[in-house]
Formats: structure tokens, C-alpha cells, sequence
């Protein structure tokens, strides 16, 4: 079966140029320490097989593990069934549903479900957001997909992590990447001959990038982060920098002038000496917000 897996997931195997294509692995601490709502389950009995500590707080159930997701979805349990099969077969991945806490409290959510694999069986990773305010406010409806936008973003980032044990082939990746709905674009360290000097060089950027950048790939691989960009700000190269080196990723927005864009950057290091970023164009979310703003203070 081929899966969806975020695009995140081929973005190992693609930065090591000339390699081989490397195992992906996730550990369950990861799921387990995170403060956001993650729920494993079994897509055929519907038994959550694993929780955060984020979804043990918000549900408030003695113990998550072990109950079947009917005792929180308030669908019937035929429906649930349907839509877990088709998050399972990639025909569905996002839906909006409502959950019932322990306190008896019935919540909007929105869910993000993808299928993983846990011992070799086919399981649901799904992440859940809680959408009941921002459904019962007016404002917060008309920025409800710039919420969404952001909310997938930051959740792919996280399922990168947790997903690392998953293999998928060559040619998955290659898909993958060249269907990213995010650009995409690494560097790496390389010595500059003629100036005697090191500096960060382009090695690889994905088709979306050259679409949101108006860039061919022949014109930004081989050159300098500041041959690409000339008027980014030192600060955001010190940032980039200090990434490749201890390879702590980071996320910022950045407004570029001279495109007039509003970019919110997801950046992480691979491997020492390098780094990459992933990145969306969110000028238009953020002028509905300065708009609202002066709406709201009229």
C-alpha cells in the first residue's frame, strides 16, 4: 500500500546526496512526552492503542489506552468504522468531529489521520485540535482556514518526528517530494574558493519552491545562501547558521521587503553542517489579520 506520509518524511534520504535511502524510525517517547492531542489507534476495532500526554490531560480519562474511540467520538459506530477505513485507504485524512470529555463536556474537533506503521501492522496516527470557540466566534470563522494552514504545518512537523520508523521507497520519496505543498530548500557547508572563506551552499530545492520563488533550480543550486536572498537579514543568517551547527531546529515568521510576503520557515539540520528549510507563503492570512485588527478597532 502506498502511503500518504507527510511530505516531511522524505526529507533524510533526499539531503544525503549520492547515498543510499536511510530506515526512518520514531520512538514512542516522543508521542508520549508531547503536550498536543495524539491518539494511536487501531483502524480495524477502533481501540486506542497509545496516547499523549497532552490528549491524558484533555480528555481527563483515567486511562485513554485500551478504550475504543466510540466511548469519545459521538458518531455512531458504524460511521466511525467507515471513516477510519478511509483514513486508512488515504481516500480521507481530515475530518471534524465531536469528542465527549470525561466530564461529559462535548467538544468540536478537527482530526488529522494518517496510517503508520506499529510492528509491522497498519495503525492510525491521528492528531486532534479543539475548534469549539473559534466555530462559535464569527471572526474566528473567517480565519478558520489560515488556522487549519497553520495547524497542518506545525502538525507535520511533529509527525516527522514521530513517524521515523516507517520505510517507504524510492520512489515514495521522489513522489513525495515532488508533490510537497511546501517549499522546500537545503544548504550545506562549502568552502568558497575564491574568497577564502566558508559559506552555506544551495544542494537541493523542490518544485514548489520554484514556483513560490518565481526560481529555477539551476539558478539557486551552487550558490550562496546570499547570492539567493542578497537582502535577508544578517540576524536570520546567524539563526540558519547556529541550526547547522548545533542542529536545533527552530520556526520564525519573516516578512522579505523586497517581495512584500509574509513566510512562516520551519528550519532543521539533517546532518552537522547543514540545514534546510521548509516554508509557506502566508501573506494573505496575515493581511486578513492586520485588517481585522483595524476593523476591530474602528
Amino acid at each position: 500500500m502506498k502511503f500518504k506520509i507527510i511530505l516531511f518524511l522524505c526529507i533524510n534520504s533526499l539531503l544525503i546526496l549520492g547515498g543510499t535511502m536511510e530506515n526512518i524510525y520514531f520512538t514512542p517517547d516522543i508521542l508520549h512526552e508531547s503536550k498536543n492531542i495524539f491518539l494511536l489507534i487501531d483502524p480495524e476495532t477502533g481501540i486506542i492503542l497509545d496516547s499523549s500526554s497532552g490528549a491524558d490531560i484533555y480528555y481527563g480519562y483515567k486511562e485513554l489506552i485500551g478504550m475504543n474511540i466510540s466511548q469519545i467520538n459521538m458518531l455512531d459506530s458504524l460511521e466511525i468504522k467507515k471513516e477510519m477505513q478511509e483514513a486508512k485507504n488515504e481516500k480521507r485524512n481530515y475530518f471534524h468531529f465531536k469528542h465527549k470529555l470525561n466530564n461529559s463536556e462535548v467538544r468540536d474537533v478537527y482530526v488529522s489521520s494518517i496510517p503508520a506503521l506499529r510492528n509491522s501492522e497498519i495503525v492510525l496516527l491521528s492528531s486532534i485540535r479543539d475548534v469549539t470557540k473559534e466555530l462559535k466566534n464569527e471572526y474566528k470563522i473567517q480565519l478558520l482556514k489560515y488556522f487549519m494552514i497553520i495547524f497542518f504545518f506545525l502538525t507535520s512537523i511533529f509527525l516527522f518526528f514521530l513517524l521515523r520508523k516507517i520505510r517507504i521507497s524510492e520512489k515514495q520519496y521522489s513522489d513525495l517530494f515532488k508533490n510537497m505543498t511546501e517549499a522546500f530548500v537545503s544548504y550545506e557547508m562549502a568552502y568558497i574558493k575564491k574568497e577564502n572563506r566558508m559559506d552555506y551552499k544551495c544542494t537541493i530545492v523542490n518544485p514548489y519552491y520554484e514556483e513560490l520563488t518565481h526560481s529555477s533550480a539551476k539558478d539557486v543550486i551552487g550558490k550562496t545562501i546570499r547570492e539567493n536572498l542578497p537582502n535577508l537579514e544578517s540576524e536570520i543568517i546567524e539563526k540558519l547558521d547556529k541550526v547547522a551547527k548545533t542542529r536545533e531546529a527552530i520556526s520564525f515568521k519573516h516578512y522579505i521587503k523586497d517581495r512584500g510576503r509574509y513566510y512562516n520557515y520551519w528550519a532543521f539540520s539533517p546532518s552537522k553542517n547543514k540545514f534546510a528549510l521548509i516554508f509557506t507563503d502566508i501573506t494573505d492570512q496575515e493581511n486578513l489579520k492586520i485588517q481585522l485588527k483595524k476593523e476591530k478597532e474602528i
